[in-house]
């Protein structure tokens, strides 16, 4: 018999929760971006500020990645995790049109593409030192992670996935 096991531990929706409530009040404290992420709520009637992206790896890496590095976002969607990368030296928020630019948080160092990520990486050149992130991207515009790994020497990628075990 065949049984299907979560590769991920659990994660506890109460420290998800947390962090999820502190970068929202981060966003309010700036009046610019408190209006972006205003008007990316009216915009978009199935959003809310309970649901920013998986916030936990982007403080992580936001922590780790040096500030003087470019950040590519690789699947930005509303992009309210940029706000971790405002000290950076860049952030390019790459998604498509799924998602649209005028939808999409933006702090002053923030440049956002639409584009798929193949597109992307074909017809753009990005910076030396740069990161690429290409996180909970599905595959469903062709391989995403496998193509941000062969185009970016320093990325993160990662989509939960289950494996079979058979018994």
């Amino acid at each position: 018999m065949n049984k299907i096991i979560p590769l991920d531990p659990p994660i506890d929706t109460r420290l998800l929760d947390a962090e999820t409530k502190v970068l929202w009040d981060n966003i309010q404290l700036d009046p610019e971006l408190a209006a972006q992420s205003q008007i990316i709520l009216e915009g978009q009637p199935f959003y809310s500020p309970e649901f920013l992206g998986f916030v936990h790896i982007y403080r992580a890496l936001a922590e780790i990645i040096p500030p003087h590095w470019w950040i590519y976002d690789l699947g930005c969607g509303f992009s309210f995790q940029s706000w971790y990368f405002r000290n950076h030296a860049g952030y390019v928020g790459v998604d498509t049109d799924n998602t649209p630019i005028d939808c999409r948080l933006c702090p002053p160092n923030a440049i956002h593409i639409q584009s798929t990520i193949e597109e992307f990486v074909q017809s753009n050149h990005h910076e030396p030192n740069s990161f690429a992130i290409c996180n909970y991207v599905p595959p469903w515009h062709g391989g995403s992670g496998e193509i941000v790994r062969r185009h970016f020497e320093n990325c993160f990628v990662y989509y939960p996935s289950l494996i079979e075990v058979k018994k």
